[in-house]
């Protein structure tokens, strides 16, 4: 019955949307499995069902499958039982994500008008064709469904769903867990040692006897095991365990290939890659020569060597491990040995050694390490260090012009300046020969560079006697700006004598350089003549000369003497006067009558070393009357006729004009 006519693009749209209840009818899918032998072929099919037929227009579904046990051989027939009306319906094969495939089911109409699909004329739906690929029961799953009615409305739609069961008839069938082409990692064992073993569960699921002729091949077919590889397995018969493992003969990585091949219809030529790791010390001994030095009643010297067991990916834990000494009971000694019998993956051991100083001689010692290891000869490996140790029949000793520990004074040393140097000769007061007993001095150090520089003029070598007049090691002293404790330090003179090393102490009395000056200097200083009612002034500019050290708390004040005179600026006291720094004092005198006018200025500045420089001002200025000058009588006719002749002038001047 035709109901209503609708496009085929906006049916289709409503098969993708999320539907909601519907008072139409509830559409059901039945997906029939089935049952065939493996590389053979079975049709499933699906029917149709409602409740109630009315108005449904079109419906979409899935069938979802794994293509490692299915593939399709026909969809041909799978829209066979839809209505010839529905002139688009389709399905198609396509890949979902991994192995998983599905085959979509769409019955619609194409050209409008939009017909009701009948549900007694579509009984079967349709069918597709699956090719069986292994045995066993595989799953064939409904989802993705949507239908519509004739309407466009969204009608209710569900599905069942089922399986293909695969079955091996007239031949032998294999199956193993793991299943053919999965990788066997063994893991990793020491060289000769076996790795933990891995079974590989073989199964026959035909309906003929399995026989398989298993082997192991590849780059390190010899390092790994496997048994059995020559088996039968009836027709129903139990399963066989092959027990796979590894024995590596070499460190690093080795691998192989297991082939279990057998006269099976599905899986003729299974393999399974094998993996592991050959493990074995890899201990390092360095430096294999220890060289040691002294003196005879000298300390005794020392040296060492380090045994190490570092990680490359293949190492494992040295056992059995020992030191033996060439000389047991010679000068020459292991003080500090390994601290035990393994020589555990990153492990490192170091061995010291000491060298008697009571006899003295050239001595020679060797020390053996020894420890496991599979891939050394006899499967023991070993390292020979060589031991030397030279004891000098002389003793170096240090003497000095001054004597140690002095004291190197410097006395007195203006700040921010560098005092001359102080110089010590040294000698050898040591015993024996040379070059044997000769002394080198290797460094000298100052405990307090900043103010005390040393210099090493001579190293040496020298040879026993006494200082020689000369300057070897010279030291200076520089106190920093701002000085005022006594300086003291430490000279170390670090060398190969007996007595090292040798300290000498220093001291350094700084001295400040501040110095307060003036322009004009101080003493008498004239303001000049000043008129009764007016002010002179004049300005003393003070001065601090020093090149490093301030001058703090500088203070000018009037002591003494006429009130005339005043101090207008600065301010006193002004905090600090740096070096280098000046200050303008600003002096006047205000006069009312005439007179000769004085005052003491006193300045002071504290010194950075506690002392106070003065400056002392007397100030001086005079009060002069103004003078009235008076005219003779020949002075009066003279400005007479000066007048005169001035306004004839200017007469003349504005006729002419």
């Amino acid at each position: 019955m035709i109901v209503y006519k609708k496009a085929l693009s906006a049916w289709l749209a409503v098969l993708g949307a999320v539907v909601a209840f519907s008072s139409q009818a509830a559409i059901t899918i039945t997906v029939n499995g089935g049952a065939g032998a493996v590389g053979g072929t079975v049709n499933v099919t699906y029917d149709y069902a409602a409740l109630d037929a009315d108005n449904v227009g079109g419906i979409q579904f899935d069938i979802q499958y794994d293509s490692n046990n299915l593939s399709i051989s026909s969809i041909a027939n799978c829209t066979s039982g839809a209505p010839p009306t529905h002139t688009s319906s389709f399905c198609n094969d396509l890949p979902v994500s991994g192995s998983t495939r599905r085959v979509r089911v769409v019955i619609a109409d194409g050209i409008p008008i939009t017909d009701e699909i009948v549900p007694f004329s579509i009984i079967p739906l349709g069918s597709i064709d699956f090719n069986v690929l292994q045995p066993g029961t595989h799953n064939l799953t409904f989802t993705n469904a949507a239908a519509g009615d004739i309407l466009g409305v969204g009608v209710p739609i569900s599905g069942n769903n089922a399986t293909i069961t695969g079955t091996i008839v007239g031949a032998a069938g294999y199956s193993s867990v793991p299943p053919p082409g999965t990788a066997l990692n063994l893991g990793s064992a020491v060289v000769g040692a076996t790795t933990a073993s891995q079974n590989v569960t073989v199964s026959e699921i035909g309906d003929q006897a399995l026989n398989v002729t298993g082997s192991v091949t590849g780059p390190n077919a010899g390092d790994f095991n496997a048994a059995p590889l020559a088996f039968m397995i009836a027709d129903g018969g139990a399963s066989v365990d092959v027990v796979v493992d590894c024995t590596p003969s070499a460190r690093g990585n080795l691998s192989a290939t297991l082939d279990l091949a057998n006269n099976s219809i599905n899986e003729p030529m299974p393999t399974h890659a094998l993996t592991c790791a050959g493990l074995s010390p890899n201990v390092a001994v360095a430096p294999l020569t220890v060289n040691m030095n002294g003196v005879i009643t000298g300390p005794a010297p020392t040296g060492s060597f380090n045994v190490t067991n570092a990680q490359d990916g293949f190492a494992s834990n040295a056992g059995n491990a020992s030191l033996t000494e060439g000389t047991p009971g010679g000068p020459i000694t292991i003080t500090t040995g390994l601290p035990d019998a393994t020589i555990s993956v990153n492990e490192t051991d170091t061995v010291t050694l000491s060298c008697d100083t009571t006899t003295s001689g050239m001595f020679t010692d060797t020390v053996t390490v020894q420890w496991d290891d599979p891939l050394a000869p006899g499967g023991t490996n070993s390292a020979v260090v060589n031991v030397n140790c030279d004891i000098a029949n002389a003793v170096p000793s240090f003497d000095s012009v001054p004597v140690a520990p002095g004291p190197l004074a410097f006395g007195n040393v203006v700040n921010g300046t560098t005092s001359a140097a102080i110089g010590i000769n040294v000698g050898n007061d040591g015993i024996g020969p040379s070059p044997q007993s000769d002394l080198d001095i290797a460094s000298v150090v100052s405990s307090n560079p900043a103010v005390f520089a040393p210099t090493l003029v001579n190293p040496g070598p020298f040879l026993v006697g006494p200082p020689s007049g000369g300057d070897d090691i010279t030291v200076t002293c520089a106190p920093p700006p701002g000085s005022v404790a006594q300086i003291v330090g430490t000279l170390t003179v670090n060398h190969d004598g007996n007595d090292s090393p040798t300290i000498f102490n220093m001291t350094c009395d700084p001295v400040s350089d501040a110095a307060f000056g003036s322009t004009p200097p101080a003493g008498t200083v004239a303001i000049g003549t000043v008129f009764p009612g007016n002010t002179g002034t004049t300005t003393i500019t003070l001065e601090n000369n020093g090149a490093a050290d301030d001058l703090s708390n500088v203070d000018c004040a009037i002591t003494g003497g006429s009130p005339e005179i005043a101090i207008d600026s600065p301010t006193f006291p002004v905090g600090t006067l740096p070096a280098g720094g000046t200050i303008d004092m600003v002096v006047s005198c205000t006069v009312q009558t005439p007179g000769l006018f004085s005052a003491d200025i006193a300045c002071t500045a504290d010194d950075p070393a506690g002392a106070q420089q003065t400056l002392n001002f007397t100030v001086t200025c005079t009060g002069q009357p103004l003078v009235v000058p008076t005219l003779s009588h020949w002075g009066l006719i003279a400005l007479a006729l000066l007048l005169g002749f001035g306004g004839l002038a200017a007469y003349r001047f504005r006729a002419t004009a």
